[in-house]
């Protein structure tokens, strides 16, 4: 499946506990994707730099760090 959205350099994915794909981009962004259609379902938006790492939390939230010098956690 192709997945089309950021329109700069992703540098991390994570599986979410949901099936779908999370995506860390240079556009300062999280994206969540359906891994079936290939369609981006949200846009997570609040970092100042380039997102760079993402990471799975018990509780199903999604933690991501970025340039910014913040870690943001997603609910």
């Amino acid at each position: 499946q192709k997945l089309t959205g950021p329109p700069r350099c992703v540098d991390a994915l994570g599986l979410l506990y949901t099936g779908e794909l999370g995506s860390a981009s240079y556009d300062e962004t999280i994206r969540i994707w359906d891994t079936n259609t290939g369609e981006c379902k949200q846009v997570l938006e609040g970092h100042t730099g380039a997102a760079r790492s993402l990471a799975l939390l018990r509780n199903d939230h999604l933690a991501s760090a970025s340039f910014d010098n913040r870690i943001r956690v997603w609910r």
